[in-house]
C-alpha cells in the first residue's frame, strides 16, 4: 500500500526503475555505438594524413587532419568513460540512492561535458586548416567565417537536438525520481 502525504499521484518505484534500466541500457548501446564510430573515422583520418597528403601538400592541411584525428579520440575516450559508467550502475543500492545517482545521471547539464569544448574546438580548428585553400581562388577570412557559421549552426541544430531528447525521454524520468525521493523523506 502507498502512501501518499503531499496529495500528488504517486509514482510507482517499480514501474519507474523498470523506466530507468531501460533508458540506461540505451544510454549504454548509444555510447557503446559512438565510441565504436569514432576509432574507424580517426584511424581514416590518420592514414589520410599519412597515405593522402605527400610533402607537396601545404602544411596546414595534414595539420588539420591531426587535429580532427586528436578530437575524434578523446571523443571516442569520452564515451568509453561514459560506457564505463553506464555499465557500473547498480540497482541494488538502497532506493534513495539509486533516485539520487538517476536525478544526477539525467541532469540536463553537467559540468564533465563541459571538458567536450575541448575536442570540439579542436575538431573546428582541424577541419578549417583542412578545408583551406591558399590556391588564390578563394578569399581565406570569407572561408574561415563561413566554415564558422556552418560549424555553429551545426553544433547548435545538435544541441537542440539532445535537449528535445532530454526533455521528452529524461527529464521526466529525473522529475518522477525526484517526486519518488521527496515522497520517501517526507
Amino acid at each position: 500500500m502507498e502512501t501518499n502525504n503531499t496529495n500528488q499521484p504517486s509514482v510507482n518505484l517499480d514501474k519507474l526503475i523498470g523506466n530507468l534500466k531501460k533508458e540506461d541500457a540505451l544510454s549504454l548501446k548509444f555510447s557503446l555505438s559512438i565510441q565504436w564510430l569514432m576509432w574507424p573515422t580517426a584511424i581514416l583520418y590518420l592514414v589520410m594524413v599519412i597515405f593522402i597528403f605527400d610533402f607537396s601538400e601545404p602544411w596546414y592541411k595534414p595539420t588539420g587532419g591531426l587535429m580532427v584525428m586528436l578530437s575524434l579520440v578523446i571523443f571516442a575516450f569520452y564515451f568509453r568513460n561514459r560506457f564505463r559508467a553506464f555499465k557500473m550502475i547498480d540497482y541494488g543500492l538502497p532506493t534513495t540512492e539509486v533516485l539520487a545517482k538517476a536525478v544526477k545521471r539525467y541532469q540536463a547539464f553537467q559540468w564533465p561535458t563541459l571538458f567536450l569544448l575541448i575536442p570540439l574546438i579542436l575538431e573546428d580548428i582541424g577541419l578549417c586548416f583542412f578545408s583551406l585553400d591558399f590556391s588564390g581562388h578563394s578569399d581565406t577570412l570569407a572561408h574561415v567565417i563561413k566554415w564558422q557559421v556552418i560549424f555553429f549552426v551545426s553544433l547548435a541544430i545538435g544541441f537542440l537536438i539532445g535537449y528535445i531528447v532530454w526533455w521528452i525521454r529524461q527529464k521526466p524520468l529525473r522529475d518522477r525520481a525526484l517526486a519518488l525521493i521527496k515522497e520517501i523523506e517526507s
